[in-house]
């Protein structure tokens, strides 16, 4: 009697077709977020020509960037995911375009040209070369070039925390989970990591110690949202550089005196 032997597939052709898969994904979602970059180039010279309404331009922008956004994320390119979060956050603090609102969204989109067609360009040039949120007043708040990763998943907490940062002249990216942090700091080399302490998967101090494990990320200051005070056990894991700034009415003062500690300024 003969015995039938199934063979298996070869391992290494496996993979080797699940990541030209993956590569062809990736070249689809660049070819349709060029387009996209092109198409909202094209709502602007609209608003400049009196074709477009604000607030039909700035309807279009939120919708289209907010998809992006969200498909970025699932295609792996956080540099372009970066950006088009801050171009969302900008856009909605929007109510109307004057010509330099209209420069900072052409800003936005250029960067997301560059992270798009494979430059060179390192991604933490492209986020600090972002504008700055079209809220600040510059006769009342100072600009810098600090750039904090905020690490929270409630978004009506983030954008609190977000506005005060803002309102300090920082820069401010937000991300909802650590396992995105852990992809990103690495990438935009941000001058503090924010996190809050109820993460989700991991908490908030899991996220400081793997930071201040890693060689690469060992030097970048941390600070944790939390409730808590330094003497409380829940607490004791946390790496003693970490600052810790108390969410409410101490929270612009834990900030300042942690930047001071951290050498921030």
């Amino acid at each position: 009697m003969s015995i039938s032997r199934t063979t298996s597939k070869d391992p290494a052709a496996v993979v080797a077709r699940e990541d030209d898969v993956d590569r062809e994904l990736e070249q689809e979602f660049k070819d349709e977020a060029l387009d996209t970059v092109g198409n909202l180039t094209l709502v602007l010279h609209a608003v400049r020509d009196g074709q477009m309404t604000a607030a039909d331009a700035l309807t279009r922008i939120r919708r289209e960037i907010s998809t992006l956004r969200m498909r970025g994320r699932s295609v792996k390119l956080p540099t372009l995911t970066v950006i088009a979060s801050r171009l969302e956050d900008y856009a909605f603090e929007l109510d109307k375009l004057e010509p330099q609102h209209l420069a900072s969204l052409q800003t936005f989109l250029d960067q997301m040209s560059r992270a798009l067609d494979g430059s060179e360009a390192d991604a933490a040039d492209i986020v600090r070369a972002l504008p700055t949120s079209p809220t600040f007043d510059p006769s009342e708040v100072t600009v810098s070039n600090i750039e904090i990763l905020l690490v929270e998943p409630q978004r009506t907490t983030a954008q609190i925390v977000s506005r005060e940062l803002k309102a300090c002249g920082y820069r401010v990216t937000i991300v909802s989970g650590p396992f995105e942090a852990l992809e990103l700091v690495t990438r935009i080399k941000p001058d503090l990591v924010m996190a809050s302490a109820i993460l989700g998967d991991i908490s908030g101090i899991d996220l400081a110690c793997a930071l201040a494990a890693m060689p690469t990320t060992r030097h970048i200051p941390f600070a944790l949202l939390t409730s808590f005070g330094r003497e409380n056990t829940s607490l004791d894991e946390l790496p003693a550089r970490a600052a810790i700034l108390h969410k409410g009415a101490r929270f612009g003062e834990d900030l300042a005196e942690a930047l001071s500690r951290l050498g921030i300024t």
